[in-house]
């Protein structure tokens, strides 16, 4: 989880500290901040990723990939992979 969590701080550009202290589920972060945000998923306490839940909340918005926001679309396909990775690399 580390060396892809510091993938995508460095993608970002710096750290997000304010979401490391979030202490409530993904489901949660995405209803209180909004879809834009999906990409800061990775940047979340660690106990409060899990693959499961990811996949729901993936599965909920998929027609993203049907829109013409190409930013949400690019963000929305990096978690897929971290998705990817936290499911099948990082044993839950």
């Amino acid at each position: 989880h580390g060396l892809f969590r510091q993938y995508f701080i460095n993608q970002q550009g710096g750290t997000f500290g304010q979401f490391e202290s979030y202490a409530k589920s993904m489901t949660e972060f995405i209803n209180e901040y909004g879809l834009e945000y999906i990409k800061y998923i990775p940047y979340l306490r660690s106990d409060k990723i899990n693959s499961t839940e990811l996949f729901e909340i993936l599965i909920k918005h998929l027609s993203v990939l049907e829109g013409n926001n190409d930013n949400l679309k690019n963000n929305f396909y990096k978690i897929i992979c971290y998705y990817d990775f936290i499911k099948y690399f990082k044993k839950q």
